[in-house]
């Protein structure tokens, strides 16, 4: 929305609070800033949250942002608020409002009690990880090795880099285990950006016969459009006279996982088969040789396709029709769609497509199943279970605590030092200490060959 509306020169502030006021529409950066407002004026609300909440926890109090800060400042006169803050773990102060000096003005303003934790380590006691992740932090490095880190090196090629990702999960459990003196349940690989995620998990998926079971913690938003994108592929076809409102239909999906992707170009590219769906809803054929005459193409083939009612063999050939359109964003939601095994949604989706071929002999409203089957999964699967083999960003994993930890630096994806910050890096080895002192037992630096980060610089691992 936002994107559309200034493109046509529109300030968005403004719109968005216009939103708000009259449909009741609340754009995420706004509900901070409501919450201030309204408990800053109403005295009856702050004496109601306080009389239902007694005790208030501020977790990560030093990543709050100015009006979050407020919201706590004021319901602190009738209520008791324990704040937990650590500055060496401020790793969202890009966002606006987030102030160094957050610690600053909580000591100031509440006057609390201090209690220094400091020195408590009850994640991973019997080893040096925290120790490591301090002197990554400072820029100390001892020039000696640290007991539960190591460090793995690999070769910038796909297939070489691929093959040490892999390698690196069985080491770094087998570490793990060596440490913990018997079984552990969980593994994180972490990377500074979702670019590195993808990266790691298409290593670890493989070509789909030698899977490495694991669960990607991303936004799931674009990967769950591209699969209904494959779902509508799956679908049987209109009548040759209505192919335009087929095409249509495509496009408008298509649309849609580019608009979850956000960022500049992806909004452009959402914008354009957006409107090229609105040509052929209209009765305009595509112009030949373009994006929308692809998937019209694709469409096409679809048509005479023969499908065999067997979901993980036609949902492989849905994607791969997709992908072969011979147009870069159908590639890219093929490619997306992909990931959907690493979510673990496979087995009540195709149950949910074996049972639309088995009543009707064709994948009729596949788009439907698959939301019913993934809305199923979600209730009943819980996203706090931590155990196996999990991939995310180091931002995702913040607060969260693993048997064992790969760090993958990767300049390409998943560069360790990410920012045009002067050296030392400050900002670059919060970050990094971070994703370290996730691990309770061991942690792995897994880090290219010919371009090694500068951050690991002096350090014997």
């Amino acid at each position: 929305m936002r994107h559309e509306f200034e493109s046509n020169g529109g300030d968005w502030n403004v719109e968005r609070e216009r939103l708000f006021r009259e449909t009741g529409t609340v754009a995420f950066d706004l509900f901070a800033p409501k919450a201030h407002e309204l408990l800053s004026r109403s005295a009856r609300l702050r004496d109601l949250f306080s009389s239902c909440y007694p005790l208030i926890v501020v977790d990560e109090a030093q990543d709050t942002a100015e009006d979050q800060w407020q919201c706590v400042r004021l319901l602190s006169a009738g209520t008791q608020m324990m704040c937990l803050a650590d500055l060496d773990q401020q790793i969202y102060d890009f966002r606006p409002g987030v102030s160094s000096d957050r610690v600053t003005h909580i000591m100031a303003a509440l006057q609390p009690l201090r209690v220094d934790l400091a020195g408590e380590n009850h994640r991973s006691p019997n080893s040096e990880i925290v120790a490591f992740a301090n002197d990554v932090l400072l820029n100390t490095p001892r020039g000696a090795a640290y007991r539960g880190v190591s460090r793995m090196n690999y070769r910038a090629n796909r297939e070489y880099r691929d093959r040490a990702i892999r390698q690196a999960i069985g080491i770094a459990i087998q570490r793990a285990k060596e440490a913990a003196q018997g079984d552990i349940e969980s593994l994180a690989v972490l990377a500074t950006w979702g670019r590195g995620v993808n990266v790691i998990s298409r290593a670890l998926t493989g070509d789909g016969t030698n899977l490495i079971p694991h669960r990607v913690m991303i936004d799931e938003a674009s990967v769950l459009l591209s699969s209904r994108m494959v779902a509508f592929m799956l679908e049987p076809r209109r009548p040759v006279a209505e192919e335009l409102l087929d095409l249509a239909d495509g496009l408008d999906l298509a649309a849609t996982v580019f608009r979850a992707r956000g960022g500049n170009t992806n909004l452009a590219t959402a914008q354009r088969l957006a409107a090229s769906a609105v040509q052929s809803r209209g009765g305009t054929s595509p112009r030949a040789n373009g994006v929308a005459s692809k998937l019209l193409a694709a469409v096409r083939l679809l048509r005479t396709h023969e499908f065999t009612g067997d979901p993980k063999r036609d949902w492989l050939d849905a994607r791969n029709i997709l992908r072969n359109a011979g147009a870069n964003p159908f590639q890219a939601i093929a490619e997306d769609a992909e990931q959907l095994v690493a979510f673990q949604r496979g087995r009540r989706i195709s149950a949910a497509l074996t049972e639309l071929w088995q009543t009707q002999g064709a994948y009729r409203n596949a788009r439907g199943a698959l939301d019913a089957a993934i809305a199923e999964d979600q209730l009943l699967s819980g996203g706090n279970d931590l155990r196996g083999i999990h991939v995310m960003t180091i931002h995702k994993s913040k607060g969260k605590e693993f048997d064992a930890a790969i760090i993958f630096d990767d300049p390409n994806s998943s560069p360790l030092l990410f920012t045009q910050e002067a050296a030392p890096h400050p900002r670059c080895r919060k970050l990094v200490r971070v994703g370290i002192t996730r691990a309770r037992h061991h942690v792995l630096m897994l880090c290219d060959m010919f371009t090694p980060t500068s951050l690991l610089q002096g350090h014997q691992l």
